[in-house]
């Protein structure tokens, strides 16, 4: 994931990271993640991630805010982004759009009002 698609800013995953390592160790949050732990560290130290090391954070940071049933404007973007990582680059930003917009036509009828982060996401040029 090129930097210009970061939905997730790299210091929300690396705090994110590091209390998840706080709250159960470096070694099962690296594993988790899918890092080594050598990676691990020095992500959380503050060097600059590789993109393959972006996206391994992103994907899991995207899955503990869903197994948490609380995802934030950052994770619902950042789904967003790698349901379409794999599509032409100059053809991801319309596909995106194009799936928020269809989500939103599902909640239609809803009671609950659209997150924000789907309604932005929809909106996007």
């Amino acid at each position: 994931m090129p930097s210009s698609e970061r939905i997730v800013p790299v210091e929300a995953l690396r705090e994110a990271a590091r209390s998840y390592a706080e709250a159960t160790s470096q070694r099962q949050a690296a594993r988790e993640i899918g890092l080594s732990g050598t990676g691990f560290r020095a992500f959380v130290d503050g060097t600059d991630p590789h993109p393959a090391t972006v996206r391994k954070l992103t994907e899991w940071y995207v899955q503990r805010q869903a197994a948490a049933g609380d995802v934030s404007a950052d994770a619902g973007l950042a789904a967003l982004s790698l349901l379409v990582t794999h599509l032409p680059p100059g053809e991801r930003a319309d596909a995106a759009r194009r799936v928020a917009e269809f989500v939103s036509t599902l909640r239609s009828g809803g009671t609950a009002p659209l997150p924000e982060w789907l309604v932005r996401a929809a909106s996007r040029p």
